[in-house]
């Protein structure tokens, strides 16, 4: 068993994954015994049963999670510090603390829905350790006594393209090369003027103000408008161009703590009937747009 466990722990240590804010995962909830008050977790911090923190075994360190429990809609915002769990069915391992908050101390087991709500400040959220591994999409396996948990997706979002560097050439006889069509094509966001990127609502990369209904995948949710400009020039060059972009203010945290101010920008290609997503996301990913995540318009 012990054998197994370590096993589980490397290969979940070597798997590579970009999170993204909004990112929902469905399955089973656990808490840590009390046996493990004070030891060190896998991030090199004392468990302390008393904070809000959990265990994942792919979210970064520092990742901010809200734990919704499906069966009372109790919920708790917890922060990554720890690896785990790895028994089949469970996706999370709560603190004592954040556990009694969710209602979870007495039946020890509940289903719960994930969503990431905060990720590290030193980028939009590295999974885990190596940045080579090409991205996979999750699914929790299914608890022997419980129904099949619902997945929903892992994401990915690639870092913004470095300005082109310009190399000086010896002169020739040969004419100069014109500049690309994209080189010469303008901002990706031109159509969007400030007012709306500072407005909470769904727009379309035309400019317009949106209203869809259905499905789109989520390939990605920043703070910086300049990742959001460059993710959606990838797609632009990828062939697309039924983008749209979702702003909404931060994520208020737990507590009393003060609400932050800004906004997070999704970015969401296509609308289109839920049973076709599969097919689309292999579409696109064999365009290199990787890591993305069915999302429903609300």
């Amino acid at each position: 068993m012990k054998t197994w466990v370590l096993w589980a722990w490397a290969l979940s240590s070597a798997l590579t994954l970009r999170a993204q804010l909004g990112y929902i995962e469905e399955g089973y909830a656990t808490y840590y015994s009390d046996k493990f008050h004070g030891r060190r977790t896998a991030s090199g911090a004392k468990y302390d049963k008393d904070e809000l923190t959990c265990a994942h075994k792919q979210l970064p360190f520092g990742t901010r999670v809200r734990v919704v429990n499906l069966e009372n809609k109790k919920e708790v915002v917890v922060v990554v510090t720890d690896r785990g769990p790895y028994a089949p069915g469970r996706i999370v391992d709560l603190s004592k603390a954040a556990a009694r908050k969710v209602g979870l101390l007495q039946a020890g087991v509940h289903k719960v829905r994930l969503e990431v709500v905060g990720v590290p400040r030193d980028g939009d959220a590295l999974l885990a350790s190596s940045d080579k591994a090409k991205p996979q999409i999750h699914e929790s396996p299914k608890p022997a006594s419980a129904p099949t948990t619902k997945p929903v997706a892992a994401s990915k979002v690639e870092p913004p393209k470095p300005a082109p560097v310009v190399k000086s050439e010896a002169p020739t006889a040969k004419p100069a090369k014109s500049a690309s069509a994209s080189d010469a094509r303008p901002s990706a966001l031109t159509h969007l003027p400030a007012s709306m990127l500072k407005a909470p609502g769904i727009y379309h990369i035309s400019g317009k103000k949106a209203k869809p209904k259905g499905w789109g995948i989520q390939l990605g949710a920043f703070q910086a408008l300049e990742n959001v400009e460059s993710l959606c020039r990838q797609i632009m060059d990828a062939g697309y161009q039924n983008i749209h972009i979702i702003v909404a203010p931060l994520p208020k945290p737990a507590g009393n703590a003060p609400s932050p101010t800004g906004f997070v920008y999704r970015v969401i290609l296509g609308v289109y009937p839920e049973e076709n997503v599969p097919k689309n996301l292999e579409e696109i990913e064999r365009k290199g747009l990787v890591g993305g995540f069915k999302y429903k318009f609300m």
